[in-house]
């Protein structure tokens, strides 16, 4: 398995009409402001002093335990499926490197009733940071070559990983709770061969729901 070189450009997803802003409103939590958009979508805006950066972050409502047909252990798997996707026509690891590139950081992190994607971006690449975030939720698709290598290399990963605190908090968790389908904790041998079906499919929903968070 060799990785691929990045491209020189990113050809994302691409707008064809900007979205009217409806309501600000000052957000007494944040101290920011809450941005309602007239498709539904709501951003809280909140100025740092973060230098030349800025800081995002996409929240979903539901996490795997959403999955339909999960099998026990594989919701400690749901974060990585970035790296066993094609965004638009780059691989999830190619994805990822386009952006490091420009300074700007991709992380997703699926909970067992939320979904997180968040990272920082040069201020002056918001253009970028949103056609990145739109390109992941609906143009990404099953990238099967990389599941293949992924799976061998979380095997790998767990073998070197015995006897260190987490290869122990992992046995507790197992002591404590067997049979537990929910288990943040990544276990040997539970990823299946339908686990990037059941996640396309998890991912789709939460599409057709972007607005609810």
């Amino acid at each position: 398995f060799e990785c691929e070189e990045p491209q020189d450009s990113l050809d994302l997803f691409l707008v064809d009409e900007p979205v009217k802003l409806m309501k600000s409103q000052k957000d007494p939590m944040s101290g920011g402001f809450v941005w309602t958009f007239e498709n539904g979508f709501q951003v809280v805006y909140k100025r740092q002093p973060s230098g030349s950066r800025m800081y995002y972050a996409l929240a979903m409502n539901g996490g795997y335990a959403n999955i339909k047909d999960l099998s026990q252990g594989e919701g400690a798997y749901v974060s990585d499926y970035l790296m066993l996707s094609r965004v638009d026509k780059l691989s999830g690891e190619q994805f990822q490197k386009e952006l490091e590139s420009r300074d700007m950081t991709f992380d997703v992190n699926v909970g067992m009733s939320n979904t997180i994607v968040e990272g920082y971006a040069p201020d002056d690449e918001l253009d970028l940071m949103m056609r990145a975030l739109l390109s992941f939720v609906y143009e990404r698709g099953y990238d099967k070559q990389a599941f293949e290598y992924y799976k061998s290399c979380a095997e790998l990963e767990l073998d070197h990983m015995k006897g260190t605190v987490r290869d122990r908090m992992t046995a507790i968790d197992s002591l404590m709770c067997p049979g537990y389908v929910y288990s943040s904790q990544k276990t040997s041998g539970r990823i299946t061969d339908r686990f990037p079906t059941k996640v396309e499919a998890f991912w789709k929903d939460q599409a057709a729901k972007m607005n609810d968070g």
